[in-house]
């Protein structure tokens, strides 16, 4: 079981720390049912379902385009804020709140 902390009543389960992102790259986590691509933009990380709602591509291997990442499969680009996919206007995919404390990067799953 990975650790946890809890910010304003809400529970972020620990996925990595700061060095292990390379900026623009994403990174696969499989944690529990949740299967997930996180990205390091700038200073802000961000965490969406790894896999494409369109045909099932990963997205941690997508390109990442400032706030968006484009699947490498058909080339869907969803944006890393809300998981809106700007290529056609159905197949969103889901985000979740990331913070960072003390060098560790923890995602709010619930």
């Amino acid at each position: 079981m990975r650790p946890t902390i809890t910010v304003d009543n809400r529970v972020y389960t620990l996925l990595g720390y700061v060095e292990d992102f390379i900026p623009g790259k994403g990174r696969h986590y499989q944690i529990d049912t949740f299967d997930l691509a996180v990205f390091k933009v700038g200073d802000k990380f961000y965490a969406i379902d790894n896999i494409c709602p369109h045909q099932g591509g990963s997205l941690s291997l997508g390109e990442v385009d400032d706030d968006f990442v484009t699947c490498p499969v058909h080339e869907q680009t969803f944006h890393l804020t809300d998981g809106k996919n700007i290529t056609v206007e159905e197949n969103d995919t889901l985000t979740y709140p990331v913070i960072e404390r003390d060098g560790k990067i923890f995602a709010c799953l619930t």
